[in-house]
C-alpha cells in the first residue's frame, strides 16, 4: 500500500538529490517547456514532471487535470505513483477491466509520441488486469514520474492498444 504521507526522523540528513530537492514535501520542479495548463492550483505540461511523494490532495488535483479530457473509446487513468513506476506492473481499475477487457492473458500495445511498446496483458476475471512485461521500458523511455496522470485510451478489444495520453505535474 502507499502511505501518502511523508514521516519526519527528525534528522537533517538527506539520502538523494529527490530528498535535498523536494525536502519538506515542497515540490520544486525546473521547467523545460512552457506550462501548458493550470488547474486547481497544479501546473501541467509536457516539461519536466514532479518528484517525491504525493499527497491524496496533490492526487486529487492531478486527477482534476485530467478531469477535461475526453474519448470516444473507453478510457481509464491513473495518477503515477512510486508502486507504479518500480514495481515492474500496473494494475488497470477493476472496473474498467471487467467491462472491457474480456478473454485471456495475451500480448498488448501501448501507444504514445507515434511510438508503440509491446506489454503483456494479464487477465483476472475476478480480479482486474494487469500490464506487466514492457512496462518498465514504457515507464522508463516516457520519462513518468509519480504526480503525472495518464489516460489510457482502448483501441479494439481483441488486439489490445491503448493509446496513452500524459499529464505532466510540474509543481
Amino acid at each position: 500500500m502507499d502511505n501518502d504521507s511523508d514521516s519526519s526522523s527528525g534528522g537533517d540528513e538527506l539520502k538523494t538529490k529527490e530528498d535535498q530537492l523536494h525536502q519538506g514535501n515542497e515540490r520544486k520542479c525546473k521547467l523545460k517547456q512552457p506550462v501548458e495548463e493550470t488547474i486547481a492550483g497544479v501546473r501541467f505540461s509536457q516539461g519536466t514532471p514532479c518528484l517525491g511523494r504525493l499527497s491524496n490532495k496533490v492526487k486529487a488535483r492531478a486527477l482534476k487535470a485530467a478531469s477535461k479530457f475526453v474519448s470516444n473509446y473507453p478510457f481509464f487513468k491513473i495518477v503515477m505513483q512510486s508502486t507504479y513506476l518500480h514495481s515492474g506492473y500496473l494494475r488497470i481499475p477493476k472496473q474498467f477491466s471487467s467491462t472491457h477487457i474480456k478473454g485471456s492473458s495475451r500480448k498488448a500495445m501501448l501507444w504514445a509520441s507515434d511510438r508503440f511498446w509491446p506489454v503483456k496483458l494479464l487477465v483476472y476475471p475476478l480480479w482486474s488486469s494487469v500490464l506487466t512485461t514492457g512496462w518498465v521500458d514504457f515507464v522508463k523511455e516516457n520519462a513518468l514520474r509519480e504526480g503525472d496522470v495518464c489516460v489510457f485510451e482502448m483501441y479494439g478489444s481483441n488486439d489490445v492498444v491503448l493509446k496513452v495520453t500524459f499529464f505532466r505535474c510540474l509543481a
